[in-house]
């Protein structure tokens, strides 16, 4: 047996290939993917030139915002069974002889691309921009009946946002600067809104501003035209990542809060005023990825209709247009391009 996937072949290059189907064994859990979504991680991957010799060996299979229904369970896989419905948690946490934890990803959302390439080539674990994908028990988040798969594929970015939130408590009553509105930021939007905060979305695009009023933004501002603050939250990524946080600072009231969600280039730094961090009482907080409870946090905000699932999962392309996704995310009117899929049989 075999299952059609999306093959990261080389850098900007994917191929639609047919891939034996892995052993299932141990507490390994074979799911039938129906839903999964692009994210920038995966854009970082898709057009690393220096992945080329790598993946000309061992290539990679993308996608880790994915939901799907059971289809084959190892002996040891307790407490779950054929047909549950499930997200997935794609962060594998192992730990070395020294005890040192070490990361690898499901779709390569974690850890050295090399090691991940390797969990498919050795133990068949890939990623979501497939039929199937197979992953440890251990990641498997079971979801309600009521919760749509489409919805269930934004489980894993939303308790990302869920964790960050949650790093400012509390936001009821508070002026909350989102600071980079995509995707990550508009779900930091409508999240924010749901906790009772006023959001403002703060964007050099015009259509990205435009967008995150639609998506319940009570006030939006290009950098650099921003009142006070009493949260920010840094999702602009990249380059853009220092300059919003010097700007956020300068903004942040007394007892304020920072937050960094988004990562930046090697080595990125940051220039502030210790003093004024000191005398405000300001915080800065990190955050990456997310806990399990944040990933409960999540399914609610989803069954409350806190998220607007489909126009975020926007536009819509099959798994062979997956190259067109990526290089088409970003540009005016996309969020997250989506993969839907009818699902199969183990």
């Amino acid at each position: 047996m075999a299952y059609e996937a999306a093959v990261l072949a080389a850098p900007r290059t994917f191929e639609l290939r047919s891939i034996p189907e892995p052993d299932v064994a141990g507490d390994d859990v074979l799911i039938a993917v129906r839903a999964v979504n692009v994210c920038p991680t995966d854009i970082k991957k898709w057009k690393d030139d220096g992945l080329a010799e790598m993946l000309g060996r061992t290539p990679l299979i993308l996608g880790h915002e994915i939901a799907g229904e059971v289809v084959r369970v190892g002996p040891k896989a307790d407490g779950i069974s054929v047909g549950d419905r499930v997200a997935v948690d794609p962060v594998i946490r192992n730990r070395d002889a020294a005890g040192n934890e070490v990361l690898t990803g499901i779709g390569s959302a974690a850890g050295a691309v090399d090691a991940n390439a390797l969990l498919l080539k050795e133990r068949g674990i890939g990623g979501g921009f497939a039929e199937l994908v197979k992953v440890p028990a251990g990641n498997v988040i079971p979801i309600p009946d009521d919760l749509s798969y489409a919805a269930a594929s934004l489980v894993e970015p939303l308790a990302d946002v869920v964790f960050s939130i949650e790093a400012a408590e509390p936001v009821k009553g508070r002026r909350c600067g989102v600071f980079g509105l995509g995707p990550m930021g508009l779900l930091h939007v409508e999240a924010l809104r749901h906790a009772g905060a006023t959001v403002i979305g703060i964007d050099p695009r015009e259509d990205r501003r435009a967008a995150a009023t639609q998506f319940g933004a009570h006030e939006v501002a290009s950098p650099g035209s921003v009142g006070g603050l009493d949260c920010a939250f840094i999702v602009a990524g990249g380059p853009a990542l220092a300059s919003a946080s010097e700007e956020a600072l300068k903004l942040l009231h007394s007892d304020g809060v920072l937050v960094l969600f988004a990562s930046g280039p090697q080595n990125a730094a940051l220039s502030i005023d210790l003093n004024r961090v000191h005398y405000r009482r300001q915080r800065i907080v990190g955050v990456v990825g997310f806990r399990r409870p944040d990933a409960d946090g999540a399914i609610a905000l989803l069954r409350a209709g806190a998220i607007d699932v489909d126009r975020l999962r926007h536009p819509k392309i099959p798994l062979s247009e997956l190259g067109r996704g990526f290089a088409e995310t970003g540009t005016p009117g996309t969020f997250k391009f989506a993969v839907d899929l009818p699902g199969r049989g183990g």
